[in-house]
Order: C-alpha cells, then structure tokens, then sequence
C-alpha cells in the first residue's frame, strides 16, 4: 500500500577516533532530509557501547516519500574529504502499524 508507515535502521561504522567528525559532516544533510515529504523521523546518532558504530533511524510516511529521499541523496553532490564508511548494514521495515508502549 502506498500510505503504509516504512521505517529504516541501520548502522555505519566507522574509524572511532573519527565518529564526531563522521556526525558533524552529516548535520546539515540530516537537516534537509527532515525536510523531505513524508519524513516523520530521521536519526543518526553515536552507539553507547560501540565507538565506531553510528545508528540510523528513519520514519517515513509512504515508500514513495522514501524513494523521493533517496533519489535526492543520491543526486547530491558528495561531500569532500568526508569520514570514510568502513561497513554498513540497513534494513527496510514496511507495514509499521503505531502504538502505545508501556503504561
């Protein structure tokens, strides 16, 4: 269906003396992605236990608002010098249905 919640999670490693670089380089692009239609939450942020891993969390409201992101990253103009990605791992996740957790 095309009204259906998608989420995305994922991670990124990298070199963990470089982990706020990689973050900070990635500001101003998490900024616009929040911007896209459809996005109900866009997440990166540093893993508590792990020092090169950075967690990737995504909520959109349709998989077509997230193939419109997705084609707008990629038709991006790279960032120069930018932190290099040793691994990375994503998964999507459609068909989300919301509710409570906890009392």
């Amino acid at each position: 269906m095309a009204d259906e919640m998608v989420i995305v999670a994922g991670t990124f490693t990298v070199d963990p003396a470089r982990r706020a670089e990689f973050l900070e380089g990635r500001r101003e692009s998490i900024r616009a992605s929040r911007e896209d239609r459809g996005c109900i939450e866009y997440a990166m942020s540093a893993d508590a236990t792990d020092p090169a891993l950075v967690r990737l969390f995504e909520m959109w409201s349709s998989m077509e608002d997230l193939q419109a992101h997705v084609q707008r990253i990629q038709s991006s103009t790279p960032a120069e010098g930018g932190v290099p990605v040793l691994a990375r791992a994503m998964k999507i996740y459609t068909g989300a249905r919301e509710q409570a957790f906890g009392a």
